[in-house]
């Protein structure tokens, strides 16, 4: 690898990922980002208000398509995260790390060795209710 391909590869990591310090702030309110994306989804968000995906259930609306997929949950009733120590399950992953770290006491919970993501439902019943819900479900997608 040349030192100039090096050097544009460094560059392109940088404006992706940033330095690791807080250098993407808003201009408009001052809030700082670790990351470049994160600074985009805020403006998106917050200061233009886009919202382009719609909970069929309720009408609540989302910047990103994963928000609404995990806000879904709350309406079948599926959860798809079990803690690895016992039978706690939630709508999210970061419930059951909140959930190792305070009941099992692990410092530092991930979702490789700590949370399990079981798509199965707990019986067929619940099962057959989650499906039926989802199959109800349209999404609406930004055009």
């Amino acid at each position: 690898m040349t030192f100039h391909h090096r050097n544009v590869v460094f560059f392109s990591f940088l404006e992706i990922h940033g330095t690791g310090s807080s250098d993407h702030v808003c201009d408009l309110c001052g809030k700082v980002f670790r990351r470049a994306h994160g600074l985009k989804y805020h403006m998106l968000g917050v200061h233009e208000n886009q919202r382009d995906y719609q909970c069929p259930h309720c009408g609540k609306k989302f910047l990103i398509n994963s928000k609404l997929t995990e806000h879904l949950r709350i309406h079948t009733g599926e959860k798809p995260f079990k803690c690895f120590a016992c039978d706690y399950r939630s709508n999210r992953h970061g419930n059951v790390r909140l959930h190792c770290k305070k009941i099992h006491k692990v410092k530092k919970p991930n979702n490789d060795e700590h949370v399990v993501i079981d798509a199965v439902p707990i019986d067929d019943t619940q099962h057959i209710i989650i499906e039926h819900k989802l199959e109800e479900v349209v999404v609406s997608m930004p055009h």
